[in-house]
Formats: C-alpha cells, sequence, structure tokens
C-alpha cells in the first residue's frame, strides 16, 4: 500500500515538472504595431484656363474662326497680326469668313468697320456690345471709342438721362454722305419747343437745351457731340 501511494506521488510530480518545463519554452504572441499611414498630399488645383485671342473672331461654338489661338494672359496684344478672312463669306458657315460681330470680337469688326470708313457710326449703333476694356487689344480704335459715347441713333430719347443737353451733329458727312428726310423735334411736357424736317443736307445740327425733356431723332442717321 505504501510503494502504491509514493508510485502515483512521483508520478504526479514528473507530470507537473513536464508541465512547467512547457509553459517555460512558449513565449507569449507577440502584438504587431498598427500599420503607419502616410498623410496624403492635398490634391493640386487644376490651372485656370488661358484666355485666348481669335484673331478672325469667334464661331457660335465658342471655336475660332480660322483654327488659329493667339494665348494671352488677357487680351491679345498691341499690334497683334491679324488673319486674312474673306469679308464675302459668312464665318458661322465657312471659317475662312470674316466676324463683323462687336459681341464675339470687338477688335476685328473695329478692324473691318474701319477700313470701310463707318467705325465711329458702327461704335454707336453698338454700344451694348461693347466697352473700352475690350478694345485693349486694339488701343488705336480707343479714340473713336469715347467720342461715340457721346452719340445716339435715331429713336426718343429722355433728357437729361438719356441723352444730355448739348450741342449735336449727324454723322452721314463724316463717311461722304448726306442726311436725307430727317425729322427733329424738342420737346418739354409733351409740348414741341422746336423741331424742323430736313429734305436734304451734308450735315444737320442741334441744340438740346437743359429745359428739354425729350429729344426725337427720325431719318437722320447717327448723332454725336459737335
Amino acid at each position: 500500500m505504501k510503494i502504491r501511494s509514493f508510485a502515483v506521488a512521483t508520478c504526479t510530480l514528473l507530470l507537473l515538472a513536464a508541465c512547467g518545463g512547457n509553459a517555460a519554452k512558449t513565449a507569449a504572441p507577440a502584438v504587431s504595431a498598427p500599420p503607419t499611414t502616410a498623410a496624403a498630399s492635398p490634391t493640386p488645383a487644376p490651372p485656370s484656363p488661358t484666355p485666348t485671342f481669335c484673331p478672325n473672331g469667334r464661331l457660335p461654338n465658342g471655336n475660332c474662326a480660322g483654327g488659329t489661338v493667339a494665348a494671352s494672359t488677357s487680351a491679345a496684344p498691341a499690334g497683334a497680326v491679324w488673319e486674312t478672312c474673306d469679308p464675302n463669306k459668312d464665318p458661322v458657315f465657312d471659317v475662312t469668313g470674316c466676324d463683323r460681330s462687336f459681341y464675339s470680337d470687338p477688335c476685328q469688326a473695329s478692324r473691318y468697320s474701319d477700313a470701310s470708313g463707318d467705325l465711329l457710326d458702327a461704335y454707336i449703333e453698338n454700344k451694348e456690345s461693347i466697352d473700352g476694356a475690350r478694345l485693349s487689344a486694339c488701343p488705336k480704335y480707343l479714340p473713336v471709342w469715347q467720342q461715340a459715347q457721346t452719340g445716339f441713333t435715331d429713336g426718343t430719347y429722355a433728357v437729361p438721362s438719356e441723352v444730355k443737353p448739348g450741342s449735336y451733329q449727324t454723322t452721314a458727312h463724316l463717311t461722304g454722305g448726306k442726311v436725307i428726310d430727317c425729322y427733329w423735334e424738342r420737346s418739354k411736357n409733351g409740348r414741341i419747343v422746336d423741331n424742323n424736317f430736313v429734305t436734304g443736307s451734308v450735315r444737320v445740327t442741334v441744340t438740346i437745351r437743359s429745359s428739354d425733356d425729350t429729344f426725337v431723332s427720325r431719318g437722320c442717321g447717327d448723332w454725336v457731340k459737335a
């Protein structure tokens, strides 16, 4: 009985020793550090499109007539070389045609109006389509544009909000023409102060008074400060 108890105790000691040895040899699993994520670099903003100038004007789709574009940071430089185009062709249907639209390309339109001698009239009649800033690419036309700011064409105008008091003359004589069947009228409070009907004259001059409130022009063409 004592021998069997001794054997059981010995066996138990051996098992504990074996378990302790294995525990000493088994290392705790290593905990890896979380991966480091590099900071994302900011996405650069796309470059601003470079403004372009079309020597031959633009087509309705926005492309340059003639297909040539002179890049610039603002507008075409003074003294830009003008490309040859055909004034007898419509650029809407043929890219070789000349764009005479002051809305799409005032410099190109100014060039052809100047060649035909009616630049002042063209500026007076297209005031809403152009301004001095849009003529910065062709500054030689600015003096005529500034003169045109005092002018107006046929119509009925309020004085002084639409037409300032002062002396005005017709512009037909500037292009070798005449004024034919021209009627003008100054009025105040609906009553005619002065008027005239000119059947034919090289030039017509009228002085609009500060006491007037309306000026009417029919068939006289364009007027400019005298």
